[in-house]
């Protein structure tokens, strides 16, 4: 029998691994920043960035949305993957016909540059690669085993990493991207047949009952893509690759907690929730204290990476990036306000309401559309991060306050804990800011170990003001309360397994 509690605890295993092992991989993408920063120029991370949100456009305009409704079915049969394998093999064989067939005309209507036509043609290799992985490896994500799919996905980054350093320093050109980006899909598609090997064979025989399912899905996938990459599309064309190659690192650094927190707790959602989508009640504590707990996660952390923005620039990167330093204290706002709404993404997909999150998603799509056109053409870079910021605080409050209306989210038990998240949160700014410039005027340390220094404050400060109002408050449950029996049971685990090797 699947319970709340049952769910709440596999969930938060998932979500903890999958956010530990997804900071080691952020770690290792901002060692390949660092690395690359030296030997690349902002022109070179722009003509790759430019040429991968086009693979990324008709990767998601094929999207066939056959895994969500492999997740979502309990009973799938043999003939279920095989039919998703073909349609997959299907999918990657139009990409790579599009690509080579229409290169030049992205190129006219996208970018001046020659350099983005040479890349998306070299790249339509990697992606018909890429829809050949195994089509069991689905099942990893609907066992909500995280800790697999995590350490997957690092070995594939970190083989693409080498293979890009590498190439970095003997090429010095954008080609060292293409190359990791190779190293990397074809560790994907060989990990994943070792790991989840099936019998895999060519066959439509249950199209009609995938497709016919995931309509939804893909207008979904399709309008999201659009949300999120406008901004790539609008800085290509109104400002120039270099603008797009600082734009692109410092979106990086910025989307940090949310591509670190809350997206992979919303992975770890979907099928938690899908599996309570006929117990509201469960459903709706279930949602509403994962909310809280990213809540919990993502501020102190959009907050900490606002005020150390420059410190954190100016020691690690050349100084030809530093722009990159008001670009990332304006993009926490965006990735704050994201990390809000990204997890009820995956909360109506669970209860499954697609066709309502479809029609959410295109309208998404319209006021970014909209709203970032407008800033771009009248105010610049500046303008289009401002309009982006918005368009996601009225996301937000759209979601949440339907999520309410359907009684899939509790409001009042979600402030009634956010509370003391968000005043550690101001405390901490206050310790961080104070000893930012107390370091500057009268420590005469380096600036690398001045923010790990600055990091080490933030994070105790936070910590400590957390657990004392959660004391003072008569240890309510809540964020704390999870965390708290959750490590006691990790620690009598490891307990148990080491006595059990003593025997």
């Amino acid at each position: 029998m699947v319970t709340n509690k049952s769910v709440g605890k596999r969930i938060l295993d998932g979500s903890f691994w999958t956010i530990l092992l997804n900071v080691s991989i952020r770690i290792l993408g901002f060692v390949n920043i660092l690395v690359l920063a030296r030997f690349l120029e902002p022109h070179d991370m722009g003509v790759y960035a430019a040429a991968a949100v086009i693979i990324e456009l008709i990767t998601v305009l094929t999207q066939t949305g056959v895994g969500p409704v492999l997740i979502q079915r309990s009973n799938s049969l043999v003939s279920h993957y095989q039919t998703a394998w073909t349609i997959n093999i299907i999918r990657g064989t139009v990409i790579f016909c599009v690509l080579q067939l229409f290169g030049q005309f992205f190129v006219t209507v996208y970018s001046s540059d020659p350099d983005v036509k040479q890349v998306i043609q070299v790249l339509a290799f990697s992606a018909l690669l890429g829809c050949s992985s195994s089509a069991y490896f689905i099942n990893f994500q609907k066992r909500i085993d995280f800790r697999t799919i995590a350490i997957f996905n690092i070995a594939c980054r970190l083989a693409g990493l080498i293979a890009t350093i590498i190439a970095a320093y003997l090429l010095r050109s954008f080609w060292a991207l293409v190359v990791g980006n190779f190293v990397t899909t074809t560790m994907n598609l060989l990990l994943s047949h070792v790991l989840a090997p099936g019998n895999h064979r060519l066959t439509l025989s249950k199209a009609s009952d995938l497709i016919g399912s995931s309509r939804w899905v893909m207008l979904h996938e399709i309008c999201a893509f659009t949300s999120l990459k406008i901004d790539t599309f609008l800085i290509t064309r109104f400002l120039g690759t270099r603008t797009l190659g600082i734009y692109d690192v410092g979106y990086q650094v910025a989307m940090m907690p949310l591509q670190e927190i809350a997206l992979p707790v919303s992975r770890a959602l979907f099928p938690g929730l899908a599996s309570l989508a006929s117990d509201r009640e469960a459903f709706r504590d279930l949602l509403t204290s994962f909310l809280a707990a990213i809540f919990y996660l993502t501020v102190p952390a959009s907050i900490g990476l606002f005020l150390i923005a420059e410190l954190l620039v100016s020691s690690l990167l050349p100084e030809e990036w530093f722009d990159t330093i008001d670009v990332i204290r304006v993009l926490v706002a965006l990735a704050l306000m994201r990390s809000l709404f990204s997890p009820t993404i995956s909360a109506l997909m669970g209860a499954g309401q697609l066709e309502l999150n479809a029609k959410l998603s295109a309208l998404g799509a319209i006021l970014s559309i909209s709203f970032l056109s407008f800033g771009v053409v009248v105010y610049g870079l500046i303008g289009m991060m401002v309009a982006a910021i918005l368009v996601a605080a009225l996301r937000s409050v759209i979601y949440l306050r339907i999520l309410q209306k359907l009684d899939m989210f509790n409001l009042r038990e979600y402030f009634m804990t956010i509370w003391r998240a968000l005043i550690a949160a101001l405390f901490m700014a206050f310790c961080v800011d104070q000893f930012i410039k107390f370091g500057s005027d009268s420590l005469s340390i380096h600036q690398f170990p001045m923010l790990l220094a600055t990091i080490s404050v933030g994070m105790i400060s936070y910590t400590a003001v957390v657990n004392l109002l959660w004391v003072l408050a008569g240890k309510p449950g809540g964020v704390e309360s999870s965390v708290d029996k959750w490590l006691r049971d990790q620690l009598k685990s490891l307990g148990k397994s080491k006595d059990s090797g003593l025997l």
